[in-house]
């Protein structure tokens, strides 16, 4: 499996050849020798049988059988024949567990048999690629060749060590520095940024994998250098897959899903796919990948300098599926293996990238269904390759594709990153420089309450690495502005489509709107079904609340050292995958679950058996309620009142709850919301960092992280040019916060609090926040603090907006959601 053909064996009279090779039936079933110089010549005059040699890096003695060889008495020979002068590029493969240059060293070898001292002493202080050279006496006189299988059982057994020369980083960057000839450009602020040309570099990708599909099929690495000596004269040759109807079929060994298939080589993508039901969409989705490389010059073939590091890339394959559970497309990725890059030499130190906020998401469609706007949504293509390559990255031949090769010396093209790919820690960073430049340059601003959001005029668009969600309008300027937009996008990068399609997908949140666009339902059900499919609950009984009411998700029942019986039943429980499953949906549509599941989280440190049948009983409530979504209504009443469509703020608490822990005993929860006009925009529920000593404490710490919440969302207000008049209110259900919040009555008991009291009362007697009081029962963020029972949990439920898909496209639910019973305005009566 590992070898270099230097040429035919002398002993080649009557058309027999000598072979020396190991494992050569993998070699007979998968290969073929093609003589591309000798067409006329007929099968039965080819070479049954070649001579199979280990060709090194550097050129090094190689045994003549006609030369004379010199016995030191080890039992090894040693040629005394000069070096040749010609270099041979090196193979490497799978089973070469050491580099090349690697330096072998004896080890302990007084336990050792006669022929394992002689080898390992005549390979002591020589490299791998000389000691795959040597041979060696057997105990039966027979002279063998020194393998990989000899070299790895020497190693592990201690016979031998193996140690990679020490190169530190000041000398690579003396031979050679990573830094490219001009600088990286930097992040920019409301300062045009320049733009970058690109050398296309263009070839037939998609033929290329279709050939190297049947190409090199043994190797990880490079392949082959194929030279026969025939009679004195060197010929050339191609190995290729042996496509004749006797071979041996090998089943595909993977199916495609919506998870990654890693393939980090061209021998594990051909035997995958070559008998794969979809094969076509494989290698079309292999061959748009590499095309679009060519295209946008991402990489350029070069030889690799001297004193470079070569890393590898590798190929990602999946089904990608939409939010709605339908799948898009057949998806490959070539990303490059990172883990070897070091730091400071091949990329810098700030490797920060900006991601998107989901509550600005949220607030934006919030926004687009009150007053009418359109909402858009794009995305681009290959986005991290787009950004500059900080620093001067070589790659090899990445899987499926042709390997090329100098024709002088016979070296291995490399491609050489001229811009940036996945997989470099830096393409984040770089990728979110190049479009924040751009759009600066198109004239945006970049706003603070999301570095991710940018705004020209009534134009809104927010970035998820490389998606698009825009809001605008619905007038003709304001669709012209967003036209333009997209032209700019389109001059600089490739869109997977024209950008003028309507929002129905955006992180995973599946939009759907009513005929007038005057109700949008907002569902994840494509990470329900997995969360249903991994739980193996796809088909269970329901159950109407999300937690017993009444019962604590408490560390009690975490499983002590000694009760084996429960450790052992919780190992092949996947239950930090489920709560995290389980997280990413209460965070986006699903407020109803959001305080379950963070008890849930609270004891994953080591959960038990009643953790894990809690879980299950959140999971059948969300079965049952799978439709169910946030729902986002528009007011009517606000399109006379502009500037009273404003947030308000919900707060609540549960004080000295006993959880069980010694040192999380009796820690409040704080739960509190932010709706806007009827559409709950944003939510939370925590446990408290400290011990409140009183239930006002315990609300007061709730309120002050309301507070913050509502500051933010005044500066998002502004940020997206939405007018608020006025204070925004904080609904608590506790007189005595409240009164504490406006004048510093009491501060023998309250003294402690500090500057969560200072910065509450700041707001209050500012004017930008006013606390009212709501009574319990109609206290929305009670939701966030405890297990309600069904008819009190379903009340709140459809009071946040978190209704089936039935109820929310019904005839008459505006008419009904949006009445005195459920607004937030009748509750304040009694302040």
């Amino acid at each position: 499996r590992k070898a270099y053909l230097l040429g035919l064996s002398d002993n080649h009279a009557d058309g027999v050849y000598e072979v020396l090779m190991a494992d050569t039936l993998t070699v007979r079933h998968s290969m073929n020798v093609v003589f591309h110089q000798m067409p006329d010549v007929s099968p039965p005059d080819m070479p049954d049988e070649l001579l199979f040699n280990m060709r090194p890096l550097t050129p090094i003695a190689i045994p003549d059988p006609d030369s004379p060889s010199v016995d030191v008495g080890d039992g090894c020979d040693h040629p005394t024949q000069n070096p040749p002068t010609e270099s041979v590029v090196p193979v490497m493969t799978r089973k070469s567990r050491y580099p090349l240059n690697a330096v072998v060293t004896t080890g302990d070898l007084s336990r050792k048999g006669a022929v394992v001292q002689r080898r390992c002493v005549a390979l002591n202080n020589k490299t791998i690629q000389q000691a795959l050279q040597t041979t060696y006496i057997d105990n039966t006189g027979k002279r063998c060749r020194y393998l990989n299988s000899d070299l790895n059982y020497d190693v592990r057994a201690r016979s031998l060590t193996v140690s990679m020369p020490s190169i530190s980083a000041d000398v690579v960057n003396a031979t050679f520095s990573t830094l490219p000839d001009t600088p990286a450009v930097s992040h920019v602020d409301g300062v045009t940024s320049s733009t970058f040309d690109s050398s296309y570099f263009s070839t037939s990708a998609g033929a290329a994998i279709r050939d190297n599909a049947y190409t090199d099929p043994l190797f990880d690495n490079d392949p082959w250098v194929v030279r026969l000596d025939l009679d004195g004269q060197v010929q050339h040759y191609a190995i290729e897959r042996d496509l004749s109807p006797d071979r041996p079929v090998v089943a595909s060994t993977f199916k495609l899903s919506d998870k990654d298939t890693t393939f980090m080589s061209h021998k594990h993508l051909l035997r995958a796919i070559d008998d794969h039901d979809r094969k076509q969409d494989i290698l079309h989705a292999i061959a748009s990948e590499y095309e679009s490389f060519d295209q946008r010059g991402v990489w350029k073939l070069t030889l690799l300098p001297d004193g470079a590091k070569l890393h590898k890339m590798m190929l990602l394959i999946k089904v990608k599926m939409l939010p709605d559970g339908t799948e898009e497309r057949v998806k490959a990725r070539a990303v490059l293996l990172g883990n070897d890059y070091r730091p400071g030499i091949d990329f810098g130190d700030n490797t920060y990238a900006p991601c998107a906020q989901i509550r600005t998401a949220r607030m934006m469609v919030a926004d687009a269904v009150q007053h009418r706007k359109c909402i858009k949504a794009c995305d681009a293509k290959q986005a991290f390759t787009n950004g500059q390559a900080e620093r001067r990255v070589f790659v090899q031949a990445p899987p499926g594709r042709v390997r090329d090769y100098d024709d002088q010396t016979g070296e291995p093209y490399v491609y050489e990153i001229t811009k940036n790919c996945y997989g470099s820690p830096t393409a984040p960073r770089q990728w979110n420089i190049e479009l924040h430049n751009s759009m600066i340059q198109f004239g945006f601003r970049q706003r603070t309450s999301d570095q991710s959001l940018y705004t020209l005029g009534d134009l809104s668009v927010l970035v998820y690495t490389d998606d698009f969600m825009s809001t605008y309008p619905d007038t003709v300027d304001g669709t012209d502005l967003y036209r333009t937009f997209i032209n700019m996008l389109k001059s600089k990068y490739e869109l997977r489509d024209d950008g003028m399609q309507d929002c129905v997908d955006f992180v995973g949140l599946h939009f759907e709107f009513n005929s007038d666009r005057s109700v949008c339902h907002i569902t994840q059900p494509l990470k329900l079904q997995q969360l249903f499919d991994s739980s193996g609950l796809s088909l269970c009984r329901p159950q109407f609340t999300p937690g017993m009411p009444n019962v604590l998700v408490s560390s009690l029942d975490c499983p002590s050292p000694d009760d084996k019986d429960q450790i052992e039943f919780m190992k092949s429980k996947p239950y930090r995958k489920r709560v995290g499953q389980l997280l990413w949906i209460a965070r986006s549509t699903r407020p109803d679950i959001a305080y379950q599941v963070n008890a849930l989280a609270r004891v994953a440190h080591n959960p038990g058996k009643a953790h894990w049948d809690a879980s299950t009983y959140l999971i059948r409530y969300l079965h049952h309620t799978s439709d169910y979504g946030l729902t986002y209504v528009r007011d009517p009443v606000y399109d006379t009142t502009p500037g009273q469509w404003k947030p308000v703020a919900w707060s609540d608490a549960t004080w000295a709850p006993d959880y069980g822990d010694v040192y999380d005993n009796y820690r409040s929860t704080t739960g509190w919301m932010v709706s806007v006009g009827q559409n709950v925009v944003n939510w939370c529920s925590h446990r408290q960092p400290v011990v409140a000593q009183s239930s006002t404490e315990s609300e007061w710490y709730a309120a002050a992280d309301a507070a913050k919440e509502a500051v933010h969302f005044r500066h998002m207000f502004n940020d997206l040019s939405i007018p608020i008049h006025g204070a925004i209110s904080l609904r608590c259900d506790n007189q005595s916060t409240i009164k504490q919040s406006v004048n510093a009555v009491d501060q023998k008991n309250s003294r402690h609090i500090g500057q969560r009291a200072h910065f509450l009362r700041q707001q209050c007697n500012s004017g930008q926040l006013s606390l009212l009081f709501v009574p319990t029962k109609e206290q929305r963020a009670d939701l966030f603090t405890k297990c309600l029972p069904t008819p009190a949990h379903e009340d709140l439920r459809r009071k946040i907006g978190v209704i089936s898909h039935k109820t929310a496209f019904s005839k008459n639910f505006k008419t009904d959601y949006i009445s005195p019973q459920f607004s937030q305005t009748s509750n304040t009566a009694s302040v």
